[in-house]
């Protein structure tokens, strides 16, 4: 057979067409300060792409542009009850091919609070202290200066850290205030009669006492003033009292002291003998004075008198000598 010649044509095959695709995450971590979770993260993703055509030979790629720029959008932090965020939000943020993945963190911490003390100027309670808890974050503004008690016994002196802006942390207003002063009560040498009486608070204003006030009543004592001002709520105000001088008694005319009668004396008559004269001694009240310029008439009455009392005094004396013989 004759030689034969074929001649056989080779056609290169056509670039193939191939893909490429990229993709940058972000991240958003919601965690407490002792680093704990609070929330879900969010995550979020942009994929980018290109175009390219492969060889078949040589399998060399001929790539096109990736895609174009993208943005992660801003995102709001959320809100947890007595908690602020120390971030308001996430900020958007444009990516592209070329950009690693992003991770945010925002960080939750308790509210901050505020503290108010009552004390005196050695720092002793006099009531208990007010918390307002986890009520202010960051930059919030505070101003407790109307916040101040009336405490019995007591005046305001100062406030200490009563208006600020809250920083990095909790803070603390402090109420100061002072005994308040009294009223001194004293004699004409300066010694005290009563106890000092403190002055009374003005329910209305924390560093102040009520004007006029009436100083103490004291039994026996008259006092200079009758009311007090207190210039300085916190300093004593000395009240000088006079001894008042006892009340002339009326005086009662003195009525006579009724005279008891003339005891009269024992009357002894002996009894008379047969014969003898009857002498009878008498008391003082028996004789019968005879009145001076008498007259025969008014003697003649005295004699007759007279008589009798002889006659009823023999009688008597009788019964006593008869009764003596019987015993």
């Amino acid at each position: 057979s004759a030689n034969i010649e074929v001649t056989v044509t080779y056609t290169k095959q056509a670039a193939a067409e191939v893909n490429e695709t990229k993709e940058v995450t972000r991240t958003i971590n919601y965690v407490y300060a002792d680093g704990l979770q609070a929330l879900a993260p969010v995550v979020e993703t942009k994929t980018f792409m290109r175009t390219g055509t492969k060889d078949a030979v040589t399998d060399e790629i001929a790539w096109g542009a990736w895609s174009g720029t993208q943005e992660f959008a801003s995102v709001t932090s959320p809100q947890i009850s007595g908690y602020w965020a120390d971030r308001a939000s996430v900020p958007a943020i444009a990516v592209d091919h070329t950009s690693p993945d992003q991770v945010e963190r925002v960080v939750y911490t308790a509210n901050y609070s505020l503290t108010e003390r009552f004390v005196d100027n050695a720092g002793n309670e006099l009531a208990p202290s007010t918390v307002k808890k986890n009520l202010f974050v960051p930059g919030m503004s505070f101003d407790n200066t109307a916040d101040a008690k009336v405490i019995t016994g007591y005046v305001l002196q100062k406030i200490e850290n009563g208006v600020g802006t809250f920083g990095e942390g909790d803070e603390t207003t402090t109420f100061i205030y002072a005994k308040v002063g009294n009223i001194v009560s004293v004699d004409e040498n300066g010694n005290a009669l009563v106890p000092p009486v403190p002055y009374e608070n003005d329910k209305d204003d924390p560093s102040g006492v009520t004007p006029h006030q009436k100083v103490p009543t004291i039994p026996g004592y008259k006092a200079e003033v009758e009311f007090v001002d207190p210039t300085d709520p916190t300093s004593d105000t000395i009240v000088k009292y006079v001894a008042e001088k006892p009340a002339e008694e009326p005086v009662v005319p003195k009525v006579p002291e009724k005279q008891e009668p003339a005891k009269k004396e024992n009357v002894t008559v002996p009894t008379p003998q047969v014969g003898e004269k009857v002498t009878t001694p008498v008391t003082n009240e028996t004789k019968v004075a005879e009145l001076p310029q008498m007259g025969d008439d008014a003697k003649a009455q005295a004699t007759g008198v007279g008589a009798m009392l002889v006659a009823l005094a023999g009688i008597l004396g009788l019964g006593v000598k008869n009764k003596r013989k019987e015993d």
